[in-house]
């Protein structure tokens, strides 16, 4: 089985640093049901999706926040612009794909 991992970061860099939904935080959503990637303990996100996205926002200088979301709308967060990156588990149908999209 092979897994591929991606991380969809959708922020534009510039002269003026790093453009994100909230100034000075890296917001991402992620969907906690997915142990030991991400999942609640005493009612914290906690796993190793989590520990990535925070160690990305603290190499950025950026807060991190989670966004909770279920499955089906971490895309649609990214979409309408309410987090900057997906930090869960996500896959995509690669047949689905027409030729020219990526």
């Amino acid at each position: 089985m092979v897994t591929n991992f991606v991380f969809y970061l959708p922020v534009q860099c510039g002269a003026q640093g790093i453009a994100t939904v909230d100034p000075g935080k890296l917001t991402y959503a992620n969907d906690p049901a997915f142990p030991p990637l991400e999942y609640l303990e005493d009612g914290e996100v906690v796993g190793l999706d989590i520990d990535i996205g925070n160690a990305l926002a603290r190499e950025l200088g950026l807060e991190a926040v989670v966004f909770k979301v279920a499955f089906d709308g971490l895309i649609l967060a990214v979409q309408g612009g309410r987090v900057d990156l997906i930090n869960s588990g996500s896959y995509i149908a690669w047949g689905d794909i027409q030729p020219g999209e990526s």
